[in-house]
């Protein structure tokens, strides 16, 4: 049998079949794909940096490592604000709650 479309194309009903297959399939492998993914949020890196702060002894909180990666999270924060660089790079809900999450911290990162 065969099937005319409105654009006046003449397909038989195996060659619609197996287009429909293929296209399912492309379809479920692209959601299977994006399933794999893992999602991650936007905090991950400052709440890792508030659990291993939390974990370090008074003396390990002051090295200047730890005090270096809360100073680059400070700075991140504080262009997402909008408050250094420009505006148009601003994402507030966004930076008040790395602000919140690192406001945790203790010691000097409180403090700046």
């Amino acid at each position: 049998r065969l099937v005319k479309h409105r654009f006046a194309i003449v397909a038989s009903f195996d060659q619609l079949e197996g287009c429909f297959k293929e296209f399912d399939e492309a379809e479920d492998e692209k959601e299977s794909h994006l399933k794999r993914k893992n999602p991650r949020s936007p905090f991950d890196n400052v709440e890792a940096f508030v659990r291993q702060f939390e974990q370090l002894s008074a003396h390990q909180q002051d090295s200047s490592a730890t005090l270096a990666k809360a100073y680059s999270l400070l700075c991140r924060t504080a262009r997402r604000l909008g408050i250094t660089g420009s505006k148009s790079n601003s994402d507030i809900p966004k930076a008040w709650h790395e602000l919140v999450l690192l406001l945790q911290c203790r010691g000097k990162i409180h403090d700046s």
